[in-house]
């Protein structure tokens, strides 16, 4: 059973920055899922970035905004997935990096390796989920792809042929520059195609930290990702149940369905997620409750109060107390 696709959110880091230096307005780009975007250790759902990057590209005005972000945001620094490939050491190390690891950091994209006589492709796909800025992603990725083939093989290198997804869009000629031979659209993932004598090549040194070993990761499991995107959506103040169902790439019937089938009764799930999260803020110090209110959702913070009574037998304010003294005596 597939679980929910979800990425980390530092890896819209890049999109973020680039829109920034172009002093985009970032909250009508973010729209709710700003908050998310503030917690680098956080998840979030791969079709909520996907809606973030199509949201960009509309209001930079550019069809061709993830080749333009990929050809600037060096792999080690785009995402976790790109530091543990950075530090391989040859070019065949990192693209079987990149199958190895991929769903890792990422549950919703797979990379695979196909030989074809002297010739290799490196293909991914990303889950069905990710409807919204598809072509967005894919071209950030192709391009941070591109560019770190360039560091072992020089500045001007350029791939045997690209595969892409869905009909050529507005830029078709940018990608038709990319390759040497041709780009072949509408096929059923994207590729990049290469001499196989350059799997052996070497690769720069010493390029990036491994990702943090305490950040969260995606659960592979669809029962513990859902709880991750509840978690998430529950910040974002989505209505749950649609925006769950659309995050897994699914009609709400056929959501309902599959959480049935693994013992899962939503409101139950969403009560737990709602009080993890506020037990979780509780404990930070300074953080006022009718803001741990508000992100859980709640429009009256009496609402939550009395909620949070039931699920654990004091107010809030009570649970605060405790917390700090609990705190300053393990201290």
């Amino acid at each position: 059973m597939q679980p929910v696709p979800l990425i980390r959110a530092r890896a819209l880091g890049p999109l973020l920055r680039h829109l920034e230096r172009l002093g985009a307005p970032l909250a009508e780009a973010l729209g709710p899922a700003r908050v998310l975007l503030g917690d680098d250790h956080g998840l979030l759902p791969l079709s909520v970035g996907g809606e973030l990057w199509e949201k960009a590209a509309r209001l930079a005005g550019r069809s061709d905004l993830g080749l333009c972000i990929g050809a600037e945001s060096p792999l080690s620094e785009a995402s976790d997935l790109g530091q543990v490939v950075s530090r391989s050491a040859t070019v065949g190390a990192a693209f079987e990096a990149a199958v190895r690891d991929a769903a890792r950091f990422n549950s919703g994209q797979r990379f695979w390796q196909v030989h074809h006589g002297e010739e290799t492709a490196l293909h991914w796909r990303y889950a069905p989920a990710l409807t919204r800025g598809r072509r967005q992603v894919n071209e950030y990725v192709l391009m941070l792809i591109v560019a770190f083939l360039r560091l072992a093989a020089g500045a001007c290198w350029r791939p045997l042929e690209l595969h892409c997804e869905g009909a050529p869009p507005p830029h078709a000629e940018q990608l038709a520059a990319l390759a040497q031979r041709r780009v072949r659209y509408t096929r059923a993932s994207m590729a990049v195609v290469l001499p196989r004598a350059l799997l052996a090549l070497p690769l720069p040194a010493g390029r990036g930290p491994s990702p943090a070993a305490e950040d969260p990761l995606p659960d592979p499991e669809f029962a513990g990702s859902v709880r991750q995107a509840v978690g998430s959506l529950l910040r974002m103040g989505a209505p749950l149940l649609p925006a769950a169902a659309d995050a897994a790439g699914m009609s709400v019937r056929s959501f309902q369905r599959r959480l049935e089938s693994v013992g899962i009764r939503f409101g139950e799930l969403v009560q737990e997620c709602r009080y993890e999260a506020a037990c979780r803020m509780l404990r930070e110090p300074g953080t006022k409750i009718i803001r741990v209110s508000a992100e859980l959702g709640y429009t009256d913070s009496a609402n939550f109060t009395r909620a949070f009574r039931r699920w654990a037998g004091v107010p809030p304010q009570e649970f605060r107390r405790r917390a700090e003294r609990s705190a300053s005596l393990a201290g």
